[in-house]
């Protein structure tokens, strides 16, 4: 598939850092510093508009711009404390998922009943979500 921008997120972003946070190992993204200038409302704002095009839309592009603009790759659904990677690999949205990988999404958040986003999409079956994540070397995450 091939994007709709001139450049892709990895040569508009550095490559996630791995960075230790109480004793976790993180990803860390470029998102975080240009987040630094938002308010707490227009940052709560863009992630809530990220969470919606994975969960209602299939328009590629638009994620691929709420991420630019500085959406956190891995915001959080309030209700079901599932992250951006979770709804989509609930939803079979493997492009989706794709994309929020390169724009640095963590694999190893747990979320709701302490799943990951890899065991939702084991849980829901969807198996273009389950070969992307083995795909890509994360076909099984420790507890």
């Amino acid at each position: 598939m091939k994007l709709a921008f001139s450049e892709t997120p990895k040569d508009r972003f550095r490559q996630p850092l791995m960075e230790k946070i109480g004793g976790k190992l993180c990803v860390r993204t470029v998102y975080t510093e240009q987040r630094a200038s938002f308010s707490v409302e227009q940052a709560q704002t863009l992630d809530k508009k990220l969470l919606r095009i994975i969960s209602s839309s299939n328009d590629l592009c638009r994620l691929m711009e709420v991420l630019q603009e500085g959406a956190d790759p891995n915001a959080k659904d309030r209700s079901l404390n599932h992250t951006a990677l979770m709804v989509a690999a609930r939803k079979g949205k493997a492009d989706f998922a794709d994309v929020l990988f390169d724009f640095g999404a963590d694999p190893y958040l747990r979320g709701h009943g302490n799943t990951t986003a890899y065991e939702v999409a084991k849980t829901w079956g969807q198996l273009a979500v389950i070969e992307l994540f083995m795909k890509r070397g994360i076909d099984y995450i420790p507890r």
